[in-house]
């Protein structure tokens, strides 16, 4: 019996051994059978600067140097089309209703 448990604890001792994952690596070209070729065609040439500060890149939303009075988000924060309002709250604001509202402290909080 001793044997039997012996060979099976072998067995999978050796199993495991085998079958160690990879080490995590943030380096885009490790392990890659391309490395070297990544393009980045929004990046700056390197040493050379970009002037993005001042002008945008082709297509941008915004223009000119960045004014955050006048900056523009675009389209990235428009909700979905046809998407439905979740939070009560707000639907019942939407509508023309009123909310009341405020914090309630307890007896034992050191601010009342």
């Amino acid at each position: 019996m001793k044997g039997l448990i012996t060979a099976i604890g072998l067995g999978l001792l050796a199993s495991t051994a085998s079958a160690q994952p990879a080490t995590p690596n943030a380096d885009p070209y490790a392990n890659n059978a391309g490395a070297g070729q990544l393009r980045f065609p929004l990046a700056a040439q390197a040493g050379k600067n970009s002037e993005a500060a001042k002008a945008p890149p082709p297509g941008a939303v915004n223009s000119g140097p960045f004014d955050p009075a006048l900056w523009k988000y675009g389209p990235a924060f428009n909700p979905p089309a046809g998407g439905k309002i979740w939070n009560p709250v707000k639907l019942k604001l939407m509508q023309g209703g009123k909310v009341t509202g405020g914090t309630l402290l307890s007896a034992t909080d050191p601010e009342t």
